[in-house]
């Protein structure tokens, strides 16, 4: 696919087409496609500048996408000489005398503002939030009135303790542009589930399946699957996405889902296939969920896929509709005793400290080691959960085991999850897997988490087991560490007290609700 126009601002136009069309395709799942409206685009751009360097827009289009790439720092750049060269347009628009300086003012204003709100992205992303908010407001400052602007500033207060912000941005943004809240659909999903609208939130949640933040597969030869729209009585494949985590979590919609339908094949994370076969005996289970599913391709009794994210979309729209299990996924019995076994006598508490990516807050997620001194202090055995690759490293200089084969098996890790007598972790994929196994699990929660915790209480609305001592606003880590240490005291007298005739096992799973 090749740009071609003599005149500058038709071959501009024409490249801003191929990257408008490239979005669209990829909301729509069309990734390769959309590919190649986007290399298109990006090589129009960068034509354009090849023929007239300072061109703004040309900067500006071009760091849009490469922010949607996620090279931030170059589309940070990119944005910062756009702008230089807007304030020399602003110059020589100024000195203009054929009538149409007002008019040029206004457009520039409203370019800068979009190359401020570009940058406050790329900035968010990489968790520069005070730089990005003060990019933000600037944006906003120069065009008040632009839907676009005002939109991507709702941005900023995702997973931020300020889901109303959220929406109130994106409304706002609708009254000047009638529709944008379907292009920020992704948005208000993650604000209106912080929120616990449960019903509102998951019916937009599922509208992002075509979104870039899901994935969408595929299961037919020929033609696309049709995605399940609740028909009772199908042959449904559900492939899982997003992160472990969120697999696991979205699995405790399972059971209903497999009540409702006559067949359900389940496309799942390799790493998870063997707890999800022991699991869910009765289904059909494949490890593909990262690969081609050439199982389905010579099939025919496929009628429809979903997206495990989507399953909440027909089956949680209020809180009674979230089930008090026990646990949905189970380790192995004999690793279990094996690692009891190893283990030796309680009480034995699995600890881990960091959690999350660069994207998903991994500076808020994560505690230095040296800070659960209080907690590693106590007349416990600890052994380390972390799974980083510095884990082994840092255990070893906390005084506690780390086996490194449980770190990429998860249905080891699982088994010794259930020999431990208690699962201590900050928010990371272990609060979903020893919530699902029914374990009894403490996390340590910052006050800006994200919408699976929901915005205050110690209990956890997927998972019975699961108690959060919250981090409270602009307090640091100390403070939650210091009350889930005070009540790790309590735990172990009690521990003591019932540990007579063995391995003492979910303690406190109703009282430690108190906890924070």
């Amino acid at each position: 696919m090749e740009i071609a126009a003599v005149d500058p601002h038709e071959f501009l136009v024409k490249c801003l087409d191929a990257h408008r069309e490239g979005d669209r395709l990829r909301k729509e799942g069309s990734v390769g496609l959309a590919n190649e409206y986007r290399e298109a685009a990006e090589k129009g751009y960068n034509t354009l500048l090849n023929r007239t360097p300072t061109h703004a827009s040309a900067l500006r289009m071009l760091a849009l996408l490469y922010q949607q790439r996620n090279f931030n720092g170059l589309c940070i750049n990119l944005c910062i000489a756009a702008l230089r060269n807007y304030e020399a347009d602003k110059v020589e628009a100024k000195k203009s005398t054929d009538g149409k300086k007002e008019e040029r003012l206004s457009i520039l204003k409203n370019w800068m503002a979009e190359t401020y709100a570009i940058m406050g992205t790329a900035l968010r992303a990489e968790n520069y939030r005070e730089m990005a908010e003060t990019n933000f407001n600037k944006a906003i400052e120069l065009a008040p009135e632009n839907a676009e602007v005002m939109a991507a500033t709702a941005g900023l207060y995702i997973n931020d303790h300020n889901p109303q912000k959220v929406i109130d941005l994106i409304q706002q943004a609708a009254k000047l542009k009638p529709g944008i809240e379907e292009e920020e659909s992704w948005n208000l999903a993650l604000a209106h589930l912080e929120l616990g609208h449960w019903h509102q939130g998951f019916e937009l949640y599922h509208k992002g399946v075509k979104g870039k933040e899901r994935l969408n597969k595929n299961y037919w030869a020929s033609g696309q699957t049709p995605e399940w729209d609740g028909q009772l009585g199908q042959t449904v494949v559900v492939y899982g996405e997003q992160g472990i985590g969120d697999e696991i979590m979205f699995a405790s919609v399972l059971p209903e889902f497999i009540r409702d339908c006559k067949h359900v094949i389940f496309d799942c994370h390799p790493k998870l296939w063997e707890t999800f076969k022991r699991s869910f005996p009765n289904i059909e289970i494949y490890p593909t969920r990262k690969v081609m599913p050439e199982w389905a391709f010579s099939r025919t009794d496929i009628e429809a896929r979903i997206a495990i994210g989507s399953l909440p979309h027909f089956y949680r729209h209020k809180d009674s509709d979230f089930w008090q299990h026990d646990g949905y996924i189970f380790a192995d019995p004999a690793k279990i005793e094996y690692y009891r076994g190893r283990l030796g006598p309680g009480p034995n508490i699995g600890i881990a400290w960091q959690g999350g990516t660069k994207k998903t807050r991994f500076d808020l997620r994560s505690i230095a080691p040296r800070k659960l001194k209080s907690i590693l202090e106590r007349k416990a055995n600890f052994i380390s959960l972390n799974y980083i690759p510095e884990a082994a490293l840092e255990a070893r200089e906390l005084g506690i085991p780390h086996w490194e084969e449980i770190m990429d098996d998860l249905d080891a890790r699982h088994a010794l999850m259930m020999a431990c007598d208690l699962i201590i972790t900050v928010n990371q994929s272990l609060v979903h897997e020893a919530g699902a196994l029914g374990k009894q699990c403490w996390t340590l929660t910052p006050y800006r988490c994200a919408w699976r915790y929901g915005l205050e209480g110690t209990k956890m609305i997927w998972y019975p087991s699961v108690t959060q001592f919250r981090q409270r606003e602009n307090e640091p880590w100390s403070g939650a560490i210091a009350r889930l240490a005070e009540r790790l005291a309590s735990w172990e007298q009690r521990y003591a007290a019932g540990n007579s005739s063995g391995p003492w096992s979910e303690p406190l799973r109703s009282e430690a609700g108190a906890a924070d």
